[in-house]
């Protein structure tokens, strides 16, 4: 990679960026949908993954974080994308408790990020996995119930007297 060919396609220290916030950003979509197929809970399956995606204990990421921390400080509309994808995939028109309760474990599981982060916390890895399966149970009881299973169809065998 060479100075000349970053700069062909990033112009701008900006442009440059806004193309890393944008490439973090879909992996993280990413990484919510693979951790949501894996949770085995479909109705909580979206919550689930979210969770996981936030205490996700990946170095680099954290790394990319932190050097994001100075430019975004500098331009906040870099993250427009991650707030419109926020506001999407959590804010509801209208917030129910029920909404509320749903909210409070990815809430939760946002600060534990950040704490780590920050360096404010420092769990035991034992603790830190109790944590997250607390995180991801309150969630599994804020889900909506499965709907209810649909009927069995009809039996295809002649009814006694049919004609058919």
């Amino acid at each position: 990679v060479t100075r000349g060919g970053i700069t062909y396609h990033f112009p701008t220290k900006d442009d440059l960026l806004r193309a890393l916030v944008e490439r973090d950003q879909a992996r993280w979509e990413q990484l919510i949908t693979a951790h949501a197929l894996q949770s085995g809970c479909p109705q909580a399956g979206a919550a689930i993954g979210y969770i996981r995606a936030a205490t996700d204990d990946d170095v680099d990421h954290r790394r990319f974080v932190s050097g994001m921390l100075g430019a975004v400080a500098h331009d906040p509309g870099l993250l427009d994308g991650c707030r419109a994808m926020y506001r999407n995939r959590v804010v509801k028109p209208r917030w129910s408790d029920a909404d509320l309760d749903a909210l409070i474990p990815l809430l939760a599981a946002d600060g534990l990020f950040w704490m780590e982060q920050f360096g404010f916390l420092d769990l035991q890895p034992a603790t830190r996995r109790r944590l997250v399966a607390r995180l991801e149970a309150l969630a599994r009881s804020a889900a909506p119930p499965a709907p209810p299973a649909s009927p069995t169809p009809p039996s295809s065998r002649k009814r006694k007297g049919s004609t058919r």
